[in-house]
C-alpha cells in the first residue's frame, strides 16, 4: 500500500506533516514530521503538537486524518505549486545532432520568450510545443511541481549554467528491508541548481527542497546543523558515504560520441567504472577493460578517457569533453560531409588488434600518435610511422619521467 500524507496547522506549533504506510494492517507506521510514532496494528489515535488529537478513520473514497475532529488536508510530497523561475534553462543532446541549449523566460505568461542554442523561437503566450533541431519535438511541461522539456519523449530537467562546479558531492548509502540497498547523491544541496539522484534517477528537487519520497514509499529528509548535511531515512540517520561511492554497484554510465567528418553516431556504455568487474562496449562490442582502465582507442583511432569530474563520470574524446566535441563534429559534419575520403578513414572500433596504450591514431595524417598524460593534461611526443614505434616512444617518456 502506498504511503498516505496529511498536513495540518496547529496554531502556535505551526504546520505538520503526517505518514502512514500500511494504514490498518499488521505492517501500519506511522510518522509525524519524519519521527516514528508508536503505532501498533489496530492503533488510530494519536496524541499530536500541543496535544492535538489525531485519528485515522476508514471512509468511503479511503483513509482520512481527523485533526481535533476537523479532516486534515491531503498532502502530496511531490507535488505543490509549480515553480516557475525567471529564466529557465536546460541541456540535451540529440544523436547526429550535437548538444543543444534551451532557455525559456517567463513560461506561460505574455511575455514568454523561448530561445534555442540562443537564436529565438515563435513562442507565444501558452505555446508549449516547438520542433527543434532535426525536426525533434520539444515540449514545457509541468511535472512534480517543477517545469521540465521532453525531448522526443524524454523528460530533461533544468539545468542552472551558473552552478558552482567545486561545490562538494553529498553521497548517502541506505538499506531498506523490503528493497535493499540504495544510494542518494545531491549536487548543490540547499542552494540554486540542486541536483537530487536516488539510485541514478532524478527527482524533482528545486532549491529549499529537503524532503521527498523514496524507494518503497520511505521517507527521506535532508536536515542542516551547522556546516553538516544528515540524511533521515524514515527519521533514522545515515551516515554519510564518499565521493568513492558515487557509482552504485552494477550502476552504468551511456554516452553518445559524433565521429567528426561524418557526424556518424557511436554508442560507448560502461558498467561499474574504476570498480572490479569493469565493463566496456562500443556499438554494442565489448572492449577489454581491466579495474583501473579508463582510456581507450575508439572509432576511427580517437581516444576515450573516462575523468570523475565532480560529482559524476565524464567522456572525454580527443581531450575535449564528449559534449562540446560532439558539437564540433556536427559542425564539421554538416561543412564537409562530402569528403568520402576522411570518411572512409574513420574506421569501425577493432577489438582484436586495439592500438596499445598511449597511442592514438590520426585519420587525417595517417600517422600514429605517442601521448602522455602529465598532471592532469595530455602531452603529444610526436607522430609516427607505426603504433609500435609511437608506443615505444611513450614507454620510453614514461621512464624518464618516473611514472609507474
Amino acid at each position: 500500500m502506498a504511503a498516505l500524507w496529511w498536513k495540518f496547522n496547529s496554531g502556535e506549533a505551526g504546520t505538520h506533516l503526517v505518514r502512514v504506510k500500511d494504514a490498518g494492517l499488521a505492517s501500519q507506521e506511522v510518522w509525524l514530521d519524519g519521527i516514528h510514532v508508536d503505532a501498533p496494528p489496530g492503533t488510530m489515535t494519536f496524541t499530536g503538537p500541543a496535544a492535538t488529537l489525531l485519528e485515522l478513520q476508514q471512509s468511503d473514497a479511503g483513509w482520512i486524518l481527523l485533526v481535533d475532529g476537523t479532516v486534515a488536508e491531503v498532502y502530496d510530497p511531490g507535488m505543490g505549486l509549480v515553480e516557475t523561475p525567471a529564466v529557465a534553462w536546460w541541456r540535451f543532446t540529440l544523436q547526429g545532432m550535437g548538444t543543444h541549449h534551451l532557455r525559456v523566460t517567463n513560461i506561460g505568461s505574455s511575455s514568454q520568450q523561448v530561445f534555442l542554442d540562443g537564436a529565438p523561437m515563435d513562442a507565444p503566450e501558452g505555446t508549449m510545443t516547438f520542433t527543434g533541431p532535426g525536426a525533434s519535438l520539444l515540449e514545457l511541461q509541468k511535472r512534480d511541481g517543477v517545469w521540465v522539456v521532453v525531448v522526443d519523449g524524454v523528460v530533461v530537467h533544468q539545468h542552472n549554467p551558473n552552478v558552482d562546479p567545486t561545490d562538494p558531492l553529498h553521497v548517502w548509502n541506505f538499506s531498506l528491508p523490503a528493497t535493499g540497498l540504495h544510494q542518494l547523491r545531491v549536487a548543490h544541496i540547499g542552494r540554486a541548481g540542486q541536483e537530487v539522484f536516488v539510485d541514478n534517477v532524478q527527482l524533482p528537487a528545486p532549491e529549499g527542497t529537503t524532503t521527498f519520497t523514496g524507494p518503497g514509499a520511505c521517507l527521506l529528509e535532508l536536515q542542516q546543523h551547522g556546516d553538516q548535511w544528515t540524511l533521515l531515512v524514515d527519521g533514522v540517520a545515515v551516515e554519510v558515504g564518499s565521493n568513492d561511492d558515487v557509482a552504485t554497484p552494477g550502476a552504468e554510465a551511456h554516452w553518445t560520441f559524433l565521429a567528426p567528418h561524418t557526424g556518424t553516431a557511436h554508442q560507448m556504455r560502461v558498467a561499474n567504472i574504476g570498480r572490479k568487474c569493469q565493463e566496456v562496449f562500443i556499438d554494442g562490442t565489448p572492449v577489454p577493460a581491466p579495474e583501473g582502465t579508463t582510456m581507450f582507442t575508439g572509432p576511427g583511432g580517437a581516444l576515450l578517457e573516462l575523468r570523475l569530474r565532480g560529482h559524476a563520470w565524464a567522456l572525454f574524446v580527443d581531450g575535449m569533453g564528449v559534449e562540446d566535441y560532439n558539437a564540433r563534429s556536427s559542425t564539421l559534419s554538416m561543412a564537409g560531409a562530402s569528403d568520402a575520403a576522411l570518411a572512409s578513414k574513420r574506421a569501425a572500433v577493432d577489438v582484436a588488434g586495439s592500438l596499445p596504450q598511449g597511442v592514438s591514431y590520426d585519420a587525417e595524417s595517417g600517422s600514429y600518435k605517442a601521448n602522455i598524460r602529465v598532471g592532469g593534461k595530455f602531452k603529444c611526443l610526436g607522430d609516427f610511422a607505426t603504433p609500435d614505434e609511437a608506443h615505444a616512444q611513450y614507454l620510453a617518456a614514461k621512464q624518464q619521467m618516473g611514472l609507474s
